[in-house]
């Protein structure tokens, strides 16, 4: 058994393109870790979110983001840090009162603020946001590990029922990973056919192939009900895995999207 910290660093292009490896290695870390499934799949979120929000907020075309993990004693200690270079630079301070805004909204079907104000906040034991010498952000967490029982029995059938109904049907189907990388061409399909066809339809998400999601697709899937409910449509979702399931629960759109596996 590992008893020295385990310790990884990395320094990443700020590119959209280099998130897919950046949950690629993260998943490698945490095989070596022994991480189970729902530790895994929660910090691989939690990375991808500060990586993208690194870029989002302070990291030109020719800067980089700068990673870096450790695990020791069952606790994951995270930092990223980006060179304050971007367009829409902030201040840690700013950037706090931006999280507690989109905390303080509880809106269940808002369309953005879930990144850092929910998944990260929900998913770690703490997490700061600090100025750095470069002038950019340095964004700390931890993460306490549990091992065991993957995930907590979910209550019995808490998911709402998809109920018949007269409503044209239109299934769209979603696989692989979606990420802000590809997140345009994933959501062109259903936004195209929305600003096409006029009236109410009953809109099928079928997730049966996809592994992954972020904060930004669980925003666009919120607009898309949105957009139905005020035609008196719906959106219903079809097959998801228990980490996706996981995300959408988190946020609160099991509450008001029905969801069905039909799989099982």
């Amino acid at each position: 058994m590992r008893t020295k910290p385990t310790i990884v660093n990395l320094k990443i292009p700020a590119d959209l393109r280099f998130s897919a490896g950046v949950r690629e290695f993260v998943d490698e870390f945490c095989i070596y870790c022994n991480f189970n499934h729902t530790t895994c799949n929660q910090l691989k979120l939690i990375i991808d979110e500060l990586f993208m929000n690194a870029i989002r907020y302070g990291s030109g075309a020719n800067s980089d983001v700068s990673v870096k993990i450790t695990y020791q004693n069952n606790l994951i200690q995270g930092i990223v840090e980006d060179a304050g270079e971007g367009k829409y630079k902030t201040t840690s301070q700013d950037l706090e009162k931006i999280i507690l805004t989109q905390t303080n909204n509880n809106v269940l079907t808002k369309t953005s603020g879930r990144g850092l104000a929910q998944i990260v906040k929900a998913w770690t034991n703490k997490m700061e946001v600090k100025n750095n010498a470069q002038g950019g952000l340095t964004i700390l967490f931890e993460k306490n590990v549990e091992f065991g029982k993957d995930r907590k029995e979910r209550p019995k059938d808490p998911l709402l029922k998809i109920k018949p109904s007269n409503l044209k049907e239109f299934k769209f189907v979603f696989e692989g990973e979606i990420s802000d990388d590809n997140i345009k061409a994933n959501k062109k399909i259903v936004t195209d056919f929305l600003r096409e066809h006029t009236g109410a339809y009953r809109i099928v998400l079928d997730f049966d192939k996809l592994r992954y999601c972020n904060s930004t697709f669980i925003g666009q899937i919120a607009d898309w009900y949105n957009k139905m409910k005020k035609r008196e449509g719906e959106i219903v979702i079809l097959n998801p895995n228990e980490d996706i399931l996981d995300i959408i629960d988190m946020v609160g759109l099991t509450k008001v999207i029905p969801i069905q596996n039909i799989n099982k």
